[in-house]
């Protein structure tokens, strides 16, 4: 009951994310001065904007070695994220070139039908300008790892925030939404069963 209680508020507060993307107008009257259809006309699309949403999560539980699978608790974790996001529209699913990464994305890009993009996790600036020039307005997981979904949020929120996870936490997701003036909002959240 308490599980299913706080799954209720989990996606409680996720619904309220997406309905309130509404982001501050930029511009007022008082401090432009231009054509006022004009000044009404970028308030409009700025309020009215939808932002990238991103879902940013490490991988699951992995096996010992160079490029190792994932074990039975981390396919667990891997099905329990494709539940977790069962209602969520996602656009695009995006993981790096390993095994354990690809393995943990699989049943959402299953369940959504869409297939994976890798992307070089070593590259994260030219992965996050990528994110934003072709995924605006979309709702996109991204699937990486320890020390690179940290380095890439900070890179998003232009911050030094974000430290790098430990080596047993698996259970954290992070919801980005990014607005198209720079403006990032970020919750930080826990999915599946506890980490160690």
């Amino acid at each position: 009951m308490k599980k299913q209680l706080l799954l209720f508020s989990i996606l409680s507060v996720l619904l309220c994310f997406f309905a309130c993307n509404k982001q501050a107008s930029v511009f007022t009257e008082t401090n432009v001065r231009t054509d006022k259809m004009l000044v009404t006309t970028v308030e409009t699309v700025l309020s009215n904007e939808i932002p990238l949403t991103l879902f940013v999560v490490r991988h699951a539980e992995k096996e010992e070695g160079a490029n190792p699978s994932l074990t039975d608790i981390g396919k667990k974790r891997a099905a329990d994220l494709a539940h977790f996001l069962e209602k969520v529209p996602i656009d695009a699913i995006y993981s790096s070139n390993y095994k354990r990464t690809q393995e943990t994305a699989m049943p959402t890009a299953s369940l959504k039908n869409i297939s994976t993009t890798t992307y070089d996790a070593g590259q994260l600036s030219q992965v996050a300008a990528g994110l934003l020039a072709t995924q605006a307005s979309k709702t996109v997981l991204l699937v990486g790892h320890s020390n690179t979904n940290p380095d890439l949020i900070n890179i998003l929120t232009q911050t030094k925030d974000y430290p790098h996870l430990t080596e047993k936490q698996y259970d954290d997701i992070f919801l980005l939404r990014i607005h198209s003036l720079g403006e990032t909002e970020v919750l930080h959240l826990k999915y599946g069963s506890d980490s160690e």
